[in-house]
């Protein structure tokens, strides 16, 4: 064991004597822990903000830098200045769409939305995102998907196009609808990807046809559809829980 010399423990007593007194301050252990919300929060006044979006939403066009700050915008926590970046996102033309696709996938759920917003209101314009919106309206977030199903309405034959209407169907249909969509989906294997996260919620339908058309879907697409079959392990219907274990056996899931 080494020995602690004179001026290395009077150092050392400085150091606990220093963090001791960070540390008995009233906001001493807040600021050591400051909550991840607080970074996130924003700096400048609503108001403020939305000054800043008008004055660079009409050079969003020509200007890369501009749009980008419109899509952080679309992740604010105030609904009027997401509104206000989408709207101006929607007016940028052809070079907002890259922006506003990738919004889609973002972990916040109000720049899904917006960003799903944008795209109708461009239209047709927007008709390359299409497939984008698809996989929106075919996922488990039932305020994205409805925003996505009228985007999608927005932009003509390619927003009807494909498995749109299988997946809209199976969302929004009657039962007999749901199930002959499921069975549709059925047909396309792998194909029918993006129907995943919603063939596999309707594993709790209260139909039982639609449940068993759906549980057939999902052993069609095979293992790629094993998580989200997974994840209604847990569900809280009997009927579900069963469905995904016979899903999971047939598909041979590295589950079992």
């Amino acid at each position: 064991m080494i020995p602690i010399t004179r001026p290395r423990s009077l150092l050392l007593l400085s150091l606990s004597a220093v963090l001791w007194s960070v540390a008995c301050r009233p906001d001493g252990r807040a600021a050591a822990k400051e909550p991840r919300e607080a970074w996130n929060a924003p700096v400048e006044s609503e108001a403020e903000r939305l000054k800043e979006i008008d004055q660079i939403g009409p050079t969003a066009t020509k200007d890369r830098a501009a749009r980008a700050n419109l899509g952080r915008a679309l992740r604010d926590p105030r609904r009027a200045v997401r509104s206000q970046a989408a709207s101006w996102l929607s007016k940028s033309g052809y070079e907002a769409i890259p922006i506003l696709v990738t919004a889609l996938s973002d972990t916040n759920t109000n720049a899904r939305v917006e960003g799903a917003y944008a795209l109708g209101l461009m239209g047709a314009a927007a008709a390359s995102a299409a497939p984008a919106l698809s996989r929106e309206l075919g996922g488990n977030i039932d305020t994205v998907a409805k925003v996505a199903n009228w985007a999608l309405s927005q932009m003509g034959p390619r927003g009807k196009g494909g498995l749109i209407p299988l997946i809209r169907n199976l969302r929004y249909g009657n039962a007999f609808d749901r199930a002959e969509a499921a069975r549709q989906l059925s047909l396309y294997g792998e194909a029918s990807a993006d129907a995943i996260p919603l063939l596999a919620r309707s594993l709790e339908d209260p139909d039982p046809l639609v449940a068993q058309a759906a549980a057939e879907a999902l052993v069609r697409i095979g293992p790629r559809a094993s998580l989200a079959v997974q994840a209604m392990l847990t569900s809280p219907k009997p009927q579900a829980r069963l469905l995904a274990v016979l899903v999971l056996s047939r598909m041979r899931s590295p589950y079992f």
